[in-house]
């Protein structure tokens, strides 16, 4: 289960979406270092109703694989901008 943590006066709840295994791997490593447990999807999940879904659990920034398949990820960050911030990887 995907937790917070409160870096300055932000609890950041991170969703990390990720279908490439090995970067998967490094950004949860990475997260792991900085003592946060993101919520993770290994597939994109479709670009109708996630929006709601990242306001539904809490989700307050969202990190997306932009190169394993660049069209849909750009679509899926357009949709998730309107909700919290976006970081490509």
């Amino acid at each position: 289960m995907a937790g917070s943590s409160k870096i300055g006066e932000v609890a950041w709840r991170p969703l990390v979406i990720c279908p490439r295994a090995d970067l998967c791997k490094t950004v949860q490593m990475v997260f792991r270092d900085l003592d946060i447990e993101p919520a993770i999807s290994q597939e994109y999940p479709p670009g109708v109703g996630v929006r709601s879904m990242l306001e539904r659990n809490g989700y307050n920034i969202c990190f997306v694989d932009a190169a394993s398949d660049p069209v849909c990820a750009q679509t899926l960050m357009g949709e998730l901008s309107n909700a919290a911030p976006v970081i490509a990887l």
